[in-house]
């Protein structure tokens, strides 16, 4: 695909559905505008962009009040409902072309009042609240169990006295900031060592990405460092030593050396020591035979027989 919002223009594009910290639940390849998602019920009609959101929460259990954010790409009034009909909870910004002409004071108006002045009205059908806030700029926010209730205030620089002041904030503006980002969170930390490849079979490209993303979400495992009281390692250093496992895995077993054997020379190679998984995993830590010398490092000549 060809976008052209996106640091790099051309790619695959692909659909997930991550918790809060970049842990990626589900995920689906975009294939086509035409392409139909079907569910247990039959063909969804929530539009293209919603109709993903609820193939992605396919797997969610029903009736479990799950919470999920997305931006207005797929927000809807279609969508809202449901989701909420699945026994699932949305928030999301909308865009002002999708309000079917909801009485909403414009961005204008809200100007007129001052920044921090904040809009709701209500959906008495299926009991949805739709929340327009100034900040900066305005911002609609549409949610199946959140309002403007309790509103809170957060420091906000304003350029006209050059100093910080306080703003009203409505609790669904502080609910979705607080959970919406993991996808660009996922984004981040795949592109932080992403191993550089090239070829011309396209699903190749798909196939690393996975790898990457799978490593990513082993990363995670620092959730639980906190509770076990230890200290997560570096990205780079976890990264490295999976690899290093992996290579060392599944290495076949060599039996010891008979008594009869003349005893194998030591070199005074120096050996870094594997990784704490490899040297405590108590497979294959086997000597090996080695039927040629080697050069020494330190001596010039070879090292004579």
């Amino acid at each position: 695909m060809y976008l052209p919002k996106k640091p790099k223009k051309w790619g695959f594009k692909l659909w997930g559905r991550c918790s809060d910290d970049g842990f990626l639940n589900d995920f689906a390849i975009y294939q086509g505008k035409g392409t139909r998602v079907v569910d247990d019920d039959g063909v969804l009609n929530c539009g293209v962009a919603g109709n993903v959101v609820l193939q992605l929460c396919r797997s969610l259990p029903p009736d479990t009040a799950y919470k999920v954010f997305a931006d207005n790409y797929f927000s809807g009034f279609a969508l809202v409902a449901e989701m909420k009909k699945r026994g699932l909870h949305y928030t999301g910004t909308i865009n002002a072309n999708r309000l079917n002409n909801t009485p909403l004071p414009s961005e204008k108006e809200l100007k007129k009042e001052g920044r921090g002045h904040m809009s709701s009205v209500y959906e008495t059908t299926n009991n949805l609240s739709l929340v327009r806030w100034l900040d900066n700029k305005c911002v609609t926010l549409i949610s199946s169990y959140l309002g403007t209730e309790p509103v809170d205030n957060v420091k906000r620089y304003d350029k006209s006295p050059k100093k910080h002041i306080e703003v009203a904030r409505p609790a669904i503006v502080k609910e979705y900031n607080a959970k919406m980002g993991g996808v660009g969170l996922l984004d981040m930390m795949s592109t932080l060592y992403k191993r550089l490849m090239k070829s011309r079979r396209w699903y190749m490209y798909i196939f690393f990405h996975m790898l990457t993303v799978s490593l990513v979400n082993s990363f995670l495992y620092k959730r639980s460092c906190k509770s076990l009281g230890t200290k997560p390692m570096a990205m780079k250093i976890f990264q490295s030593q999976v690899a290093e496992c992996l290579k060392k895995a599944g290495k076949p077993a060599r039996g010891r050396p008979s008594s009869a054997s003349p005893p194998v020379r030591k070199k005074t190679v120096v050996v870094p020591l594997p990784v704490q998984d490899v040297r405590y995993d108590k497979i294959d830590h086997l000597p090996d035979v080695v039927g040629t010398r080697g050069r020494c490092r330190l001596c010039q000549k070879a090292i004579p027989k």
